[in-house]
């Protein structure tokens, strides 16, 4: 009884429309049934159909209806009344007008909402704004492996890694031409993005945020996850208002989107969580994925200690963060505080591979001994399965020698797809 009451109100408000609508076709002297709904053919079928849409607190940028049932079966200039099929189609004053499910569409929701922004809003008895969205990709694991587009020698081994493995994604701000789609993560900072070839410019975290659900709206057209670079403390404002932004305006886009948090060997991630802008929290609670930065020198290891075992433990320390040499807060306080807050985002890792950080004879030992301790000293192994999507990597480019990539992918195979210890 309920759902037939909203249904007769909205039916009732369409029909001071309707009948301007048949008023104004009637003045232009079209056939009273052709494109009433968007079907026939003739110049003012647009324009009519928006007249409806608009008093209806639809899309007034709608394009009209499709889909089977969207045509009147009888004229009310005829004197008769129409002949409608309830519940696919339901009599609107002298039209019977359809379902969005008839109408074609597969979303409806209220004019505040933001589900349907940019595409045609279709005309339905039953749906204050219904439009037919583009599919969308299932979210799953992702780890993000940061390329620079114009040195593809440089990660054509990752691409590999990433054709094998399609939660391995490749990271950029422009999508490579090799790389589809479904593989690929957008790299914006907190001031630009490009959307189709064109910077955009942000003055704020409401910007990063529309741009965001803009990008993400083109569906399985667009990219598998947009991520911001980075967190640090001169960003965390912008951030915590695009997260805000995100959870109260965009919250469909929970898990397709999030931020790399800043690397650097006195990073406390609490600090980037202070009143009155708690941007982690913000993050969490939003459902955005979070990439930390875990960037460890080789050169810094190898001057930890005598032995394998003390070396091993300053980069555990280095992860963990609380304890030895780093005493504070880094990915321990975060996973510790994706639970206390009951958050699904998902938290991951990325390891620095530039010749900053593999320094020294040998750079493939360490780019492996950082897997390993990972896996046996972090106190999350999990995320370096498949299941989370393993670590991500900074910066695929103009590195030499070209193998690093190699060496990567062999140890990414090693430890995360099969799951070796």
């Amino acid at each position: 009884m309920a759902a037939h009451t909203a249904s007769s109100q909205r039916i009732r408000a369409l029909l001071p429309a309707l009948s301007l609508l048949l008023l104004f076709m009637a003045h232009c002297g079209k056939a009273d049934t052709d494109g009433v709904l968007g079907v026939g053919g003739g110049s003012d079928v647009a324009a009519s159909t928006v007249a409806v849409v608009a008093a209806s607190g639809g899309d007034t940028s709608s394009h009209g209806v499709g889909g089977a049932g969207a045509s009147s079966e009888a004229s009310s200039a005829s004197g008769g009344t129409p002949s409608c099929d309830p519940p696919n189609t339901e009599l609107v004053g002298d039209h019977c007008v359809p379902s969005c499910s008839v109408a074609g569409g597969n979303t409806c929701t209220d004019a505040n909402a933001t589900l349907c922004d940019g595409l045609p809003s279709l005309l339905a008895y039953d749906c204050p704004v219904c439009c037919a969205r583009p599919p969308s990709p299932p979210i799953g694991p992702a780890s993000f492996h940061i390329v620079h587009q114009d040195f593809p020698d440089a990660w054509d081994s990752i691409l590999a890694l990433s054709n094998a493995n399609p939660y391995a994604l490749i990271a950029s701000q422009n999508r490579p031409p090799s790389v589809p789609s479904s593989q690929w993560a957008q790299n914006i900072t907190t001031t630009y993005g490009v959307k189709d070839g064109v910077t955009v410019s942000f003055a704020g975290g409401e910007d990063m945020a529309a741009f965001i659900h803009a990008v993400l709206q083109k569906g399985v057209d667009g990219p598998m996850r947009v991520m911001i670079d980075e967190l640090r403390s001169d960003t965390k404002d912008a951030i915590y208002a695009c997260a805000a932004t995100m959870a109260s305006k965009y919250p469909q886009w929970a898990g397709r989107w999030g931020v790399y948090l800043v690397h650097g060997n006195n990073v406390g991630y609490p600090n980037l969580n202070t009143d009155p802008t708690p941007a982690i929290d913000a993050l969490l609670n939003a459902g955005a994925t979070i990439a930390a930065e875990l960037y460890a020198k080789r050169s810094e290891y190898c001057a930890a200690g005598g032995t394998a075992a003390l070396r091993d433990a300053w980069l555990a320390s280095f992860y963990r963060g609380g304890e030895g040499a780093f005493p504070q807060g880094r990915f321990r306080w975060l996973a510790e505080r994706k639970a206390s807050l009951g958050s699904t985002s998902q938290l991951s890792m990325l390891f620095g591979v530039t010749d900053t950080y593999m320094t020294g004879v040998g750079p493939a030992v360490f780019l492996d001994r950082m897997f390993y301790v990972w896996r046996a000293k972090s106190g999350y192994p999990s995320l370096l399965l498949p299941g989370n999507g393993g670590p991500g990597a900074w910066k695929w480019q103009d590195q030499s020698p070209t193998s690093r990539d190699a060496a990567f992918a062999e140890s990414f195979d090693h430890y995360v797809v099969q799951g070796q210890a």
